[in-house]
């Protein structure tokens, strides 16, 4: 398409999707990539380039406009070349037509416009805010311009609202934001004040800038070009803050229900709330989520406080008055809804009272103070456990019930138990504040750890005929109850529901219909290897995940390694099978033949498949019977390959393994091949991805498939 072609206005705010990729081909796939995906302008960072740019190849095509930008390393670029070299590449650039061409303030005048390609004069700063930073905007302003670009890095919140306060009004169109993560919510904000467009990295694992949010980010979560001067404007607060699902939980709720606001992340380092606060009067913020490190401090700078507040001494969220703010602590309430809803029903059919059943706490941080609160006023009888007495003893006091001792908690009789500990939370999946003998039918377990959602104490909770309640459905309640407080309207809370799960778990979105992306998988292949089919159709029905594959390529410690990536448990089925039975596989093998021990396996399996996230590593041979390879089906399944000579020797090293397994291999490498051979077709029939592990550590491994899977949801 030629330039002429391209017609772009900035009446509505727009993302210019960055490419910095080192080979001209990768530059020109995502260009083409990104227009389908709706860019409407696209930045070329040149400086990313290899070899010196090709502009007639580049420019082939051009989907919308594009900008060229050749950025030195003292400005956050990656040119290597002398400024000479650089000079002759922009004006080449220039004279090949590209639309816009980014030139540095120091060097503007020493590069004159040229036909009709427009100039962005910009201003990096890697290292801080200026001093005189208004009056380099100025000076910007009076040159030969038609966009000015102001990016410093942040050194404290209050920054980003001298970087926004730069656009409004400004004599000509002004980009300007903050870098690093203290500097994220002004590449979104500076949109509602006049900013033309804002800068995304397209794909986001180049590591174009620091704190650079994706194009899908801004695109979908963000909804950028809906954002105008009327946008309402809300935020969590909390450090740190990129782990945050509220951003997205919130934004999606406005899009359903067509309410113009933005929530967006704040950095909000220790100490620093109030100055934060003062300062962002001005965007101005009608009202904040108070995570981590802030709650304490939340609650005592608001002049108004609700009860709960002024209990616990917590403050969740925090609403802009004419005056200040209001502090409310919507945890307690989310809590108590959560439990109300999802209570068991007594002998009589009928659902039972909150304050019927006893209740033991497991933790004494700030949720189980703010449960503990809440309960208390509800009357619910209360046992408090803590591994640090001190701790659990203040709050039994403040409540008025009683502490009982760490080691003596599995002697307390309940009713319900609520784990308010990080005992369980990812990393550390295979861990429990509760030992599994402690649990019977009838007793309900709430777990308020939503990462995973299905904890090691919900997952034995669960086996064992309990009644449970992860903390998704906690947090969803929380953070409805805010969206109510900022927008007066019911949240939507069958939605937000959705989109933490799928948050949480990429695979989940799988299972829940999401399409998957035209970006091909990397799928690694070898000589003398059975060639890894492409990608099959999606959804699939279960959150799982099995590794399917030949003795020896690697499926136990790719388990473990995927499962920590996912936040997920992991198990390997061989394994778990012995310490079922109390036999080794030879053993069941010996005693029963072939035949008996696939009965176990199939038996196993069909167990295995009413689990939820978890990563499976399956014995080689259960693809073998067709009700296996069924029900592998129902889950996502990924075939790990390796060439025979690898295996051989892999599994001539493993002595452990021929110790436990049947020795299928007696003909070495021969055999291996044979078997190869023969099970190749039925791990093409049921796998969706395919790696091989000969070419790359477990590490690497992991990383593609948890890589896949991601961009298999668009995530």
């Amino acid at each position: 398409m030629s330039s002429e072609a391209h017609v772009l206005n900035f009446d509505t705010p727009i993302v210019c999707a960055v490419i910095g990729r080192t080979r001209h081909k990768m530059m020109q796939a995502e260009i083409q990539e990104a227009a389908k995906q709706g860019a409407k302008l696209i930045e070329l960072r040149l400086d990313f380039l290899a070899k010196p740019p090709d502009f007639k190849r580049l420019l082939e095509n051009r989907p919308c406009p594009m900008i060229a930008t050749l950025r030195r390393p003292a400005d956050g670029g990656r040119w290597s070349g002398t400024e000479e070299q650089r000079f002759m590449l922009i004006r080449q650039a220039i004279v090949a037509g590209f639309d816009f061409v980014d030139l540095e303030s120091d060097i503007i005048d020493k590069i004159p416009r040229f036909g009709k390609v427009k100039r962005i004069v910009s201003y990096h700063n890697v290292r801080e805010v200026p001093a005189d930073l208004e009056a380099i905007h100025a000076d910007m302003c009076h040159k030969d311009v038609d966009i000015v670009k102001i990016v410093v890095t942040a050194q404290q919140p209050a920054d980003n609202v001298r970087l926004l306060s730069l656009i409004k009004d400004a004599g000509k169109p002004t980009i300007a934001f903050c870098m690093g993560d203290l500097g994220t919510c002004s590449r979104v904000l500076g949109l509602r004040l006049g900013m033309p467009f804002t800068y995304a990295a397209f794909n986001k694992e180049r590591q174009i800038a620091p704190g650079m949010l994706s194009f899908q980010e801004l695109q979908k979560i963000y909804r950028i070009e809906s954002l105008n001067a009327d946008t309402k404007v809300f935020g969590v607060i909390g450090d740190p803050i990129g782990h945050s699902h509220s951003p997205l939980i919130h934004n999606a709720s406005f899009a359903q229900l067509g309410i113009n606001a933005v929530y967006v992340p704040f950095r909000v380092p220790r100490g620093e709330l109030a100055t934060f606060l003062k300062a962002f009067r001005a965007v101005p913020v009608s009202g904040y989520s108070v995570t981590l490190p802030h709650k304490e401090a939340a609650a005592k700078l608001a002049q108004e406080k609700d009860d709960m507040v002024a209990g616990i001494g917590a403050a969740n969220t925090l609403l802009a008055t004419e005056a200040d703010f209001r502090a409310i602590n919507t945890d307690a309430q989310a809590a108590l809804d959560s439990l109300r809803a999802h209570l068991p029903a007594g002998a009589d059919g009928q659902p039972t009272k909150l304050d019927a059943r006893s209740v033991l706490i497991v933790g004494a941080g700030g949720v189980a103070r703010a449960i503990a609160h809440g309960l208390s006023r509800e009357k619910v009888p209360i046992t408090i456990t803590n591994r640090t007495p001190e701790r659990g003893e203040k709050l039994a006091a403040e409540v008025g019930c009683r502490f009982i001792d760490w080691d003596a908690r599995h002697s307390v009789e309940c009713d319900t138990i609520i784990n308010c500990t990080s005992v369980g939370m990812h990393p550390n999946l295979d861990e429990s504040p509760i030992h599994h003998s402690y649990f019977k039918p009838g007793l309900m377990v709430f777990d308020t750890i939503y990462t995973p959602e299905t904890t090691m104490l919900i997952r034995e909770a669960q086996a064992r005929g309990c009644h449970v309640l992860t903390g998704v459905d906690m947090f969803v309640r929380q953070a409805g109850l805010q969206f109510e407080l900022f927008t007066g309207q019911p949240a939507p809370l069958e939605l937000m529901t959705k989109v933490v799960r799928e948050a949480l778990s990429p695979v989940r979105a799988v299972r829940e219909g999401a399409k998957p992306p035209t970006l091909r998988p990397a799928t690694l292949e070898r000589p003398k290897m059975p060639i890894a089919s492409a990608p099959k159709p999606l959804p699939k029905p279960s959150p799982l995940v099995y590794l399917i594959g030949y003795r020896g390529t690697g499926k136990t410690s790719t388990a473990r390694l995927l499962a920590d990536k996912l936040g997920w448990s992991w198990l390997d089925a061989d394994e778990f099978l012995q310490a079922k039975h109390g036999k080794t596989i030879k053993q069941i093998f010996a005693e029963e033949v072939e035949k008996g021990f696939r009965e176990k396996e199939a038996k196993l399996l069909q167990e295995l498949s009413e689990y939820e996230d978890h990563v499976i590593a399956t014995g080689g041979g259960v693809i073998l019977r067709e009700d296996n390879r069924a029900l592998l089906k129902r889950g996502i399944v990924v075939w790990l390959q390796a060439p025979a000579d690898v295996l051989w020797q892999r599994v001539q090293q493993d002595l452990s393994s021929t110790e436990k397994r049947p020795d299928l291999a007696q003909g070495g490498l021969a055999e291996i091949e044979e078997l190869l051979k023969l099970r190749a077709p039925l791990y093409e029939e049921c796998h969706d991805f395919a790696v091989n592990t000969a070419a790359n550590s477990p590490e690497q491994v992991a990383q593609l498939i948890y890589t896949w899977v991601q961009q298999s949801v668009g995530a």
